[in-house]
């Protein structure tokens, strides 16, 4: 499965705690800013917000893989494309094809965010970094 690593910065303090089916306690206890995450979607209540016509444009999903599989991972913070354990495996999340009933795994804060995301230098791990008024939040997105 994919690795989901989030960490916080804000006037010189910064924590980390690894993100895995559930929001840890610390991650919720930043000051002023809690992380939120979602496994499958219910049907009309998705964390991530919704461009227009309800498709992100492929130009904003990054993609992350260990060669057996890949995950496409949008600006939001949203896994809209797994296939799990194999390229050839039925998927896990469909999101990508179908945001009402494809499922998805998103992490990203509750409040109001701008974000974009990018590769750290010379690696197949994605950045996605949330700025809010209260500080930055990074997610790293990669799989082993």
């Amino acid at each position: 499965m994919p690795s989901r690593i989030a960490a916080y910065q804000s006037s010189g303090v910064s924590a980390a705690a690894q993100v895995g089916g559930r929001v840890l306690p610390d991650l919720q206890t930043y000051p002023g800013i809690k992380v939120r995450e979602v496994f499958l979607r219910e049907r009309g209540r998705g964390l991530a917000m919704q461009p227009e016509g309800g498709f992100w444009p492929i130009e904003d999903y990054g993609l992350i893989g260990n060669r057996h599989a890949a995950a496409l991972v949008n600006s939001v913070g949203s896994i809209n494309w797994l296939c799990w354990p194999r390229f050839d495996s039925p998927s896990i999340f469909a999101g990508i094809l179908d945001p009402e009933r494809g499922g998805n795994w998103v992490t990203q804060p509750t409040c109001d965010f701008k974000s974009r995301h990018r590769y750290l230098k010379d690696t197949n791990i994605l950045e996605t970094i949330f700025e809010c008024p209260q500080g930055k939040v990074a997610l790293l997105d990669f799989m082993e």
